[in-house]
């Protein structure tokens, strides 16, 4: 796995939705999956609202625990979090391949604190690293982990 393109820079979330429409359109309508937390909401709400075709749905049980719902986006949770890490870290022993320095900074300053949470040292960032494990997670998840192992063994 590697990655192909980044965006790292302030704008509002609406605007957000219509520059990763955009994006995903640049890479023959990229999956996009777009982290629900905070204003990512807003985001993928204007990313339907575009009508972007390949966006990342997750499953949750309903409010009663019965039902199994699709919600737009990721969730970054308590129990997700540590998971996405873990990940990011086998992937990049077994060989990520990422031309972007600035990640590569951030990766090189997250660390695990005194209190077992794995996050930016101080007065660094984490965005690009989440943003990362993210894809990650939506690689796992989707079924592109095993189309693409199976590609590679032709």
């Amino acid at each position: 796995m590697s990655l192909c393109a980044e965006w790292h820079g302030h704008i509002d979330p609406d605007l957000f939705g219509d520059e990763l429409a955009m994006l995903g359109n640049l890479y023959s309508q990229a999956l996009i999956g777009c982290e629900d937390n905070n204003h990512g909401g807003t985001t993928n709400r204007a990313l339907r609202r575009l009508g972007y075709p390949t966006l990342y749905y997750r499953q949750e049980l309903d409010d009663r625990g019965v039902r199994k719902t699709q919600k737009l986006g990721w969730l970054t949770s308590t129990i997700t979090r540590p998971i996405m890490i873990d990940d990011l870290a086998a992937l990049i022993r077994e060989g990520f391949s990422c031309p972007s320095k600035e990640t590569i900074e951030e990766m090189m300053s997250f660390v695990v604190k005194d209190d077992g949470k794995a996050e930016a040292e101080a007065s660094c960032f984490d965005d690009r690293v989440v943003c990362a494990a993210i894809a990650v997670q939506l690689h796992k998840t989707t079924g592109l982990e095993r189309i693409y192992s199976n590609l590679r063994r032709r």
